[in-house]
């Protein structure tokens, strides 16, 4: 198909009898000597000039313009540069648009079957379901813990009452059989010994008692009430080792009562000195560890004994030796009479007080040992 370049279009057309698609006069160039030469999407730009042949373009009014023809709805699929025996114009067109213009690229027309599914990796799927499973697991061990770590709590809190108790009634038990000769034991050093060891282990004692029912829980299921016991227990061994070592305490404060030095109705000249050094001595000891005696009545007794005692010995010393000194032994003699008298008041108040301090702490750490043994023992 000739073409050539038409100034009125401004571009190159096809030609049909000298004239392009909408009539304007062209010269016909052959394009495909051009294409071959300068390349197949290459157009002439150079406006080509009107061969001499051809009529002039008329000055007065311009041709009248011809309507362009319309687009085919299904276009010739005939490649390019095709040439035939019959010309059609809307097929020319097409054949140079189509050497002008890349053609489009068309993507491949995606399926209309619908994507499978994403689904997570494998990993990630067990992940998603071993997460919940670990978490049920660790909140069910975990409250098994706590709850089996409660009860742990209060059986231990129970063993160590029991424990506690147990040892308090071994103790208690021992020092009751003590306590029932309690004033041959005070004139016994080892006995003495022993006995202020065994009231040491009884307060001990009562105190891990005490401190093992303060440790039970608050929310213990308690209908023996085992704090309630194992408290009064401790506060009742506190009360009977408070009246033995006060006990003891006094018995040691009046021990230099039986200490007292020889006297002698007469003594030659020169030995009243040393002896008058040694009822200072006696006397100044005897002053100075008076007991306080504790305000229960049962020390009302040996402290009206004492009082009669304290009285005696402030006007001793005078009277004695003065006897001494004048040669007088019978006077002498009733002076330390009467001090004997009054020391002996005193040491048979001390006796009947500690036999009745014996008894009735024996009595009482008796009982404080069975309570304790079926304490130990636990509900029953």
């Amino acid at each position: 198909m000739p073409q050539a370049y038409c100034n009125e279009c401004d571009a190159t057309v096809t030609v049909r009898d000298g004239r392009c698609l909408l009539g304007h006069p062209v010269d016909i160039v052959d394009v495909r000597k051009r294409r071959r030469r300068r390349g197949r999407h290459t157009a002439p730009r150079s406006k080509a000039r009107p061969v001499a042949d051809s009529p002039p373009r008329p000055a007065a009014s311009p041709p009248a313009p011809t309507p362009p023809p319309l687009r085919p709805e299904t276009p010739d699929p005939s490649p390019p540069g095709r040439t035939g025996d019959t010309l059609d114009p809307t097929r020319d067109l097409v054949a140079v648009l189509w050497e002008q213009e890349p053609t489009p690229r068309i993507d491949e027309w995606a399926s209309s079957e619908p994507p499978p599914p994403v689904l997570p990796s494998r990993r990630h799927r067990w992940t998603t379901l071993v997460i919940p499973l670990v978490a049920v697991v660790a909140a069910v061990a975990l409250w098994w813990y706590v709850d089996d770590s409660a009860a742990r709590t209060q059986s231990q809190a129970r063993a160590a009452v029991a424990e506690a108790a147990d040892e308090l009634s071994a103790v208690a038990e021992r020092l009751s059989v003590d306590l029932a000769q309690l004033p041959d034991v005070v004139a016994d050093p080892r006995r003495r010994a022993a006995l202020v060891t065994g009231t040491a282990g009884l307060d001990a004692a009562a105190r891990r008692l005490f401190d093992a029912a303060a440790a039970l829980p608050a929310d213990l299921d308690d209908p023996d009430r085992v704090r309630l016991r194992a408290s009064e227990l401790a506060r009742r061994s506190f009360a009977a080792a408070t009246d033995i070592t006060e006990t003891f305490a006094v018995a040691a404060a009046l021990t230099p009562l039986e200490e007292r030095p020889d006297l002698p109705p007469s003594v030659p000249p020169e030995a009243v000195p040393d002896l008058a050094a040694e009822v200072a001595w006696w006397i100044t000891r005897v002053d100075g560890t008076a007991p306080d005696l504790p305000t229960t009545p049962r020390w009302r007794r040996l402290g009206d004994a004492l009082g009669g005692l304290s009285a005696r010995l402030d006007t001793f010393q005078e009277d004695y030796l003065g006897a001494v000194r004048d040669g007088d032994p019978e006077r002498a003699a009733a002076v330390v009479a009467s001090l004997d008298q009054a020391t002996l008041e005193v040491v048979a108040v001390l006796d009947a007080v500690l036999a009745d301090v014996g008894v009735e702490t024996s009595v009482e750490l008796a009982e404080i040992a069975r309570l304790s043994g079926d304490l130990a023992q636990g509900p029953r």
